[in-house]
């Protein structure tokens, strides 16, 4: 695939009108219809394996937030290359797309699923019955909408667009009042939002503080998003909402293609550019994990470390050396160890550099997309893919798995995650988003860890899965109608199943 190509499919990804780039892929591989008319009806039918340092190497800026340029190899990238005459291929910019600023109030009416026959109602990717719209979700009658924009009439019927489902026939729904969903009680939230100026190569992401009690905004800062190729990771804010991190492997102007990770303020617009390394999860005192060393490559060889950045000091350090079986990690819950399992040893690394063993017996081809500690820091939940979910002991290193729902084969079995997608309510309660189940399965799960019994809450486009505060959940979703494409953060009750889009945005970080 030539780069012109993978970056039209990664923009195509974040723009896609009506679904989310995170759903994409479950999108495409369609439920089987629901429609039951001849007419098309839109039925509402022991040694570590990665060694830790015997003194962590720590390296400092000269100011936390002093704009770094590292002239990096491009032997790594997707970027565009030079052509067999030196001249490298001249590739357009992406064009302008229209968005919504983070931290606007939306307007949507809240409606109910009120079908004539008790069956569920077809969730389609764009208003109609025609080519290019067969449905990819199936709505439970009393299942709760969030309608936005007007109706569009296609096919002698009215359609409504959504908020995280979809495209509806509207006369399947029934008007009802807006439910009680309380907010967490933060001060305030941080969010951000995406989208291309047509001005460069990738996205402008910005992001900005709201207080909750007055609704008041601070000046949106933005800064330059650029991936060439796919699979990577949203921004994501720390828990402290002063911090946004993100991988860039290339410039606006696309002169570098190396490998960057920028850490912004979101306070001032200030950042940072981490070289040679792709961000992991955020501690929860604001340290940011990092894989480090990725452009290292000897003959094809690549050797890798676990390290991580303090923006407070500006500070990085390494926990691990370099090697070539580089390694998965993950964050204890009070922030103060980092548990890396490469090959079949997980090691947990204190931050002055002391490695103790975990087990060098790790289940083999036991992969994940991420891992979560729980609040008492006694398990990880690994999870995040189209794969089994399973529970790691923190002290023993043993696995047991919590049984999902029947999978279905998407994309070869390959995908994982574009966002926190996985994670705890408290130390028996799990929370995962289920997007390659049947229909009636697919939506937020609760997972209660005592019994084995899940409670699946119906939202099919979701990223930025959280818990901000006891018996809530928050989470995003990427919405398109028309030529507008935007993000808009709710909040659900997790005993009622009822949600609310909050603000435009995502990525929601809750201060605490």
């Amino acid at each position: 695939m030539d780069a012109k190509t993978i970056l039209t499919n990664k923009l195509a990804l974040i723009a896609a009108s009506g679904l989310s780039a995170l759903v994409l892929g479950a999108a495409v591989a369609a439920v089987s219809r629901q429609d039951t008319s001849a007419a098309g009806k839109p039925s509402p039918t022991a040694a570590a394996t990665v060694p830790a340092t015997a003194a962590a190497t720590t390296t400092a800026s000269a100011s936390p937030f002093a704009v770094g340029r590292a002239e990096l190899s491009s032997a790594a990238s997707g970027a565009p290359s030079a052509a067999a005459d030196g001249k490298k291929e001249a590739i357009p910019f992406p064009p302008e797309q229209k968005t919504l600023p983070a931290g606007q109030k939306i307007e949507a009416a809240s409606v109910r699923v009120a079908t004539d026959d008790g069956s569920c109602l077809n969730v389609r990717p764009q208003p109609g019955t025609t080519f290019g719209t067969e449905p990819f979700s199936c709505l439970a009658d009393d299942t709760l909408l969030w309608l936005y924009g007007p109706a569009k009439q296609v096919d002698g019927e009215s359609w409504r667009y959504a908020l995280g489902a979809g495209w509806i026939a509207a006369r399947y729904t029934k008007p009802v009042a807006p439910p009680k969903v309380r907010l967490p009680a933060s001060p305030s939230v941080t969010l951000w939002s995406q989208a291309s100026d047509g001005k460069s190569y990738g996205t402008q992401v910005s992001a900005r503080k709201i207080d909750l009690k007055t609704l008041a905004a601070s000046p949106a800062v933005s800064f330059p998003h650029v991936e060439w190729g796919l699979g990577g990771r949203s921004p994501e804010v720390s828990p402290s909402g002063e911090y946004i991190a993100m991988s860039n492997n290339g410039t606006p102007d696309g002169s570098r293609t190396d490998a960057v990770v920028l850490v912004g303020r979101v306070s001032d617009g200030s950042k940072v550019d981490i070289p040679d390394a792709y961000p992991g999860q955020w501690s929860s005192d604001n340290k940011l994990l990092l894989t480090t060393g990725i452009s290292s490559c000897n003959q094809g060889q690549c050797k890798s470390a676990i390290a991580y950045y303090d923006p407070a000091t500006g500070i990085t350090k390494r926990l691990t050396e370099p090697s070539a079986e580089g390694g998965a990690a993950a964050w204890s819950s009070d922030g103060k160890a980092v548990f890396v399992l490469a090959l079949r040893t997980l090691t947990r690394v204190a931050l002055d550099g002391t490695a103790t063993v975990v087990t060098d017996a790790y289940p083999e081809n036991l992969g994940f997309y991420e891992a979560v500690n729980a609040p008492n820091g006694a398990q990880f939940l690994l999870g995040g893919g189209y794969g089994p979910l399973n529970l790691l002991d923190a002290r023993t290193g043993k696995v047991v798995e919590f049984v999902r729902a029947l999978q279905r084969q998407i994309g070869g079995k390959c995908g994982g995650t574009f966002s926190r997608s996985s994670g705890w309510i408290d130390d028996t309660h799990i929370f995962y988003h289920e997007r390659s189940s049947s229909s009636r399965e697919d939506g937020i799960t609760i997972g209660d860890l005592r019994t084995g019994a899940r409670k699946v809450l119906p939202f099919f486009n979701v990223a930025d899965l959280s818990s901000p505060a006891p018996g809530l959940l928050s989470f995003s979703t990427w919405a398109g109608y028309d030529d507008l494409n935007f993000s808009v953060t709710f909040i659900m009750d997790i005993a009622t199943g009822d949600s609310m889009p909050v603000l435009t945005g995502a990525g929601a970080a809750w201060t605490r």
